[in-house]
């Protein structure tokens, strides 16, 4: 579920409000693509202990479509942020253009796994397929423990302390820190921790933003239960959300709150008895954190040089430390200059392997390109990393019209993308990506064929081909 949790932290960076004016994104679009990934979590997490082989291929495939959705988001963002403001109608026409074709393969995606549910019918209790998890007599596997946990498992463990407690009255917690320390991230890691899903009977993650409606907060709450509350008033809401809350040990996150208007709204409606609920609040604003929690809130901090660095290391290159001694000292200057702020160093860390001449390192098994205007016949070095499984080509990150493969590369290679390149001759035969599963092929107009050999890879599943030429289609 990584590339999910992923996906949902890009949505959410792009929807804050400090962004939303220097983006031109589509929001209702954002909105119905964060509320689909939502859905794909909360089922993957449900089914996440009754893996069948139908579910693995589903999950296989939405790792896919949701690496590609966050490619698409970071493409639009940088091509925005480095051009302005010109041209701001053809940024939102082509925005709308490629996150339409995303939210129609979740959409597609979303239908085979309804399909699944029903056949799951008969062997659980029923659930609905939006239903948030339950508490388990097992202890569930996390979520989202891969997300930025370095410098972050002290602030992890106190926090959890704090909820975790047998205190039985109400407790509110605040994080607090600026934009970008981490903060949405703590939270995460503390609602996907398993622990947390052993905990507690249920746990709900709700976004606020500065602009909210009481109403949708409440329809979110009582999510598993939408068909029956849709046309219930705000009051009747109220008393469907005190009933589900009665009794059961709760986990409430209120992510990004500018106010505490959302939480005065809410809290009309919670029942005044001692079972545990546990309402765990993210902040920029220290006068919120005060008014609800005056003497017990967490505030989130810089990072210190050498947790600047860690952090940077595992965004990079997957481990402690620099493997690379030649790197280390312009990593050092890099991680140095982020002054100690994790969503600065994950953005810098991110685009640091896509300087050009680089090696990378035998263990990677995935690699994005962007920009990068290698040449085609120069791709042989990134062949020849024994274990890379995922490799996606993107914006003319590698430049020319004549791709050549050279057979002995590419030897685990199970899915290949390839989006706006200038392509126009292919020479791949089946023995050039002898263990492919799924190739993409997207906007590359001047393809003149796929050879059909390639068809022939045993192991191919399936060929996703958009706005490319009528030849190539044919």
């Amino acid at each position: 579920m990584q590339p999910l949790l992923s996906l949902t932290h890009v949505l959410d960076n792009v929807q804050h409000p400090a962004r939303r004016h220097r983006l031109h994104l589509d929001s209702k679009r954002v909105q119905s693509l964060q509320d689909k990934v939502q859905l794909l979590l909360e089922f993957l997490e449900v089914h996440s202990e009754r893996r069948s082989e139908e579910i693995e291929d589903l999950a296989r495939q939405i790792t896919v479509i949701a690496d590609e959705a966050e490619d698409v988001i970071h493409c639009h963002v940088v091509d925005q942020l480095r051009v302005g403001s010109q041209d701001r109608d053809n940024f939102l026409s082509s925005f709308c253009q490629d996150i339409d074709k995303v939210i129609g393969k979740i959409n597609s995606i979303m239908g085979e796994l309804m399909m699944v549910k029903e056949k799951w019918t008969n062997m659980q209790e029923k659930k609905s397929i939006i239903s948030l998890p339950t508490r388990s007599s097992e202890v569930l596997p996390s979520s989202g423990k891969n997300n930025i946990t370095v410098g972050f498992d002290e602030h992890l463990i106190r926090v959890m302390d704090e909820l975790t407690t047998d205190e039985p009255d109400l407790k509110i917690l605040p994080i607090v820190g600026m934009e970008g320390i981490g903060k949405t991230t703590l939270a995460r890691n503390v609602f996907d921790d398993p622990y947390t899903i052993h905990y507690f009977d249920k746990r709900i993650w709700l976004t606020i933003s500065q602009v909210y409606s009481s109403r949708e907060i409440l329809m979110r709450l009582l999510s598993d239960r939408k068909d029956q509350v849709s046309n219930e008033t705000l009051a009747e809401l109220g008393q469907q959300l005190h009933k589900m809350l009665f009794g059961r040990r709760y986990l409430i996150v209120m992510d990004d709150m500018w106010s505490t208007g959302a939480w005065n709204d809410l809290k009309l409606f919670f029942p005044n008895i001692r079972n545990g609920i546990r309402v765990l609040v993210t902040t920029r604003l220290s006068d919120v954190a005060v008014s609800l929690s005056s003497h017990n809130y967490y505030r989130v901090d810089f990072m210190d040089e050498d947790k600047s660095w860690n952090l940077f290391c595992q965004k990079t290159f997957g481990q402690e430390g620099c493997p690379y001694p030649e790197l280390e000292e312009i990593g050092k200057n890099i991680a140095k200059k982020c002054n100690g702020l994790p969503l600065a160093l994950v953005v810098i860390a991110e685009d640091f392997l896509s300087l050009k001449n680089i090696t990378f390192p035998t263990s990677l098994k995935k690699l994005t390109l962007m920009y990068c205007s290698i040449p085609w016949k120069e791709i042989t070095f990134i062949g020849s990393l024994p274990n890379l499984e995922v490799l996606k080509l993107h914006y003319n990150a590698v430049k020319g019209p004549e791709w050549s493969p050279v057979e002995g590369q590419f030897l685990r290679l199970k899915v290949l993308g390839i989006w706006k390149s200038e392509l126009v001759r292919w020479r791949a035969e089946n023995m050039h990506f002898p263990n492919l599963e799924r190739l993409v092929l997207e906007d590359i107009k001047f393809l003149e064929e796929i050879l059909s050999s390639v068809g022939d890879i045993p192991t191919l599943q399936r060929i996703d081909l958009y706005s490319c030429g009528d030849s190539v289609v044919n």
